[in-house]
């Protein structure tokens, strides 16, 4: 993940995700963790002692998938550049 974007809508707010790859389920669990937060449940500084200890158990609830959309996806315009991750050219 490189950012996370916050935008008040009527009703809540919009939650929109940039990075360049996610896990299963890995934007839920992202959002029920800043849930806890923005609830007054736990101190921002518990989400970076979550990240930091790699156990999805000890996140916030899974937020229901409800209203999770796939917006956008960018490609890397030429992905078989010197240094870019994946298959060599041969």
């Amino acid at each position: 993940v490189h950012a996370i974007h916050l935008r008040p809508i009527r009703g809540g707010i919009a939650l929109a995700f940039q990075g360049d790859g996610f896990l299963y389920k890995m934007v839920r669990n992202l959002v029920g963790t800043l849930r806890e937060i923005g609830r007054g449940r736990r101190d921002p500084e518990w989400a970076a002692a979550v990240l930091e200890s790699c156990d999805r158990t000890r996140a916030g609830v899974c937020a229901p998938p409800e209203g999770l959309y796939l917006w956008r996806v960018l490609y890397d315009p030429d992905p078989f550049k010197s240094g870019a991750p994946g298959p060599s050219r041969a």
